[in-house]
């Protein structure tokens, strides 16, 4: 066996996992970002159908 391409496949292989685990975690991020937004959304929804916004009328 050529030590040599045993470091090279290591590198290879460490690259390949590197970049799988990266791609995971922005995955995993990007749920977690749309999860909270559809929260707050929906939490904004609530609250403005419970206290819809008064019209201010000017007098004058």
């Amino acid at each position: 066996m050529n030590p040599l391409r045993t470091v090279r496949n290591l590198l290879d292989d460490w690259a390949v996992r590197s970049q799988s685990t990266a791609r995971r975690n922005a995955m995993l991020a990007c749920t977690t970002l749309a999860k909270h937004r559809a929260e707050v959304l929906e939490v904004d929804e609530f609250f403005a159908a419970r206290y819809p916004t008064r019209v201010v009328v000017a007098h004058g």
